[in-house]
């Protein structure tokens, strides 16, 4: 039986380009990488590299092995989480280690009193909760549980909608009162939107309320890729922002956010949950994705981040 450790020193040397790169990536001398190789090609009985004086070049059968064993290195990877899962939940399905990625919006509003909740049930386990500004990154490498406002790119992520956010426009008092109510969604025209985009060119957006729809161009008074700066630049009266209303509530309530058009709705915001798909879901994760299932439809109520003193009563309701 080949040995793994000949098939990993290939693929480091395929995936670095040399083995000079390779060495810098691992700490495995170049030395051994090459003594790994060569016994890997004795093994095979093909050569895998046309070797000169200063460098290496994959041959065809290299370049073809460098693919199936890429293949072979990530399903055994995958194989041994899953093992390693069995064995952890034979031991102790709540101890250990749980690894949670979301996105700024969701981190202190939700995710963190859904932990607070959970470490409550499970003692035992530590949360390691890290913040992203992207919410549809390419990768989700040795996370547990990723929760976001898109769907994550990776294919060997399984992802499910947790649910979707009611959405509308909320402007701050000083801002109204220096530019207007608007009454309509025509009015909006006339008015400084704040948006969630790249560029600063004029936007459509479409408002519902009951059976009607209207598509409206607004025009972008300030952008940002981040609800809490939204957020933030509406309270100091930048302009008009569509919110979560469970995100604007606190500042509602306290009088620096006032609703704009209560009556229509902006596009909801969906919310997502995905985990790692060859990774056995072991009772931790579930345990924690249960618990934000249930958690869900009270979003409104979790989320208090304001300072009004009620955090201890909102958190004494649940």
């Amino acid at each position: 039986m080949t040995d793994l450790k000949l098939i990993e020193a290939f693929v480091l040397a395929m995936r670095h380009g040399s083995l000079s790169a390779a060495e810098t990536h691992s700490g495995i001398p170049k030395a051994t990488l090459s003594r790994l190789i060569s016994r890997l090609e004795e093994s095979l009985g093909v050569q895998l590299f046309q070797r000169s004086a200063r460098r290496a070049v994959p041959t065809e059968a290299g370049r073809q092995f460098y693919v199936h064993s890429q293949r072979l290195l990530d399903s055994v990877n995958a194989e041994f989480e899953e093992a390693k899962a069995v064995v952890q939940n034979l031991a102790d399905g709540n101890s250990g280690e749980l690894s949670i990625v979301t996105v700024s919006c969701l981190s202190s509003s939700y995710v963190t009193h859904i932990l607070s909740r959970y470490m409550e049930l499970h003692p035992a386990v530590v949360c390691r909760l890290d913040i992203v500004c992207d919410p549809t990154p390419t990768r989700a490498d040795n996370v547990d549980c990723y929760v976001s406002t898109a769907p994550p790119s990776d294919p060997n992520l399984t992802i499910f909608l947790l649910g979707k956010l009611k959405c509308r426009l909320f402007a701050s008092p000083a801002y109204v009162k220096k530019f207007g109510m608007p009454r309509a969604p025509s009015d909006l025209i006339h008015h400084k939107c704040l948006v969630l985009q790249r560029n600063l060119s004029d936007v459509t957006i479409r408002l519902t309320s009951y059976d009607q729809i209207v598509e409206c161009e607004i025009p972008v008074g300030g952008s940002t890729n981040d609800y809490w700066i939204m957020k933030t630049m509406a309270i100091d009266g930048y302009g008009v922002a569509a919110l979560p209303d469970f995100f604007a509530r606190p500042e509602v309530e306290a009088g620096t956010l006032l609703p704009v058009l209560a009556e229509w709705e902006a596009p909801a915001l969906p919310v997502y949950c995905a985990y790692p798909k060859r990774r056995l879901l072991g009772r931790k994760v579930s345990g924690l994705i249960d618990l934000m299932i249930e958690s869900f439809e009270q979003i409104g109520v979790i989320h208090f981040y304001v300072a009004d003193g009620a955090a201890v009563d909102h958190m004494a309701a649940l």
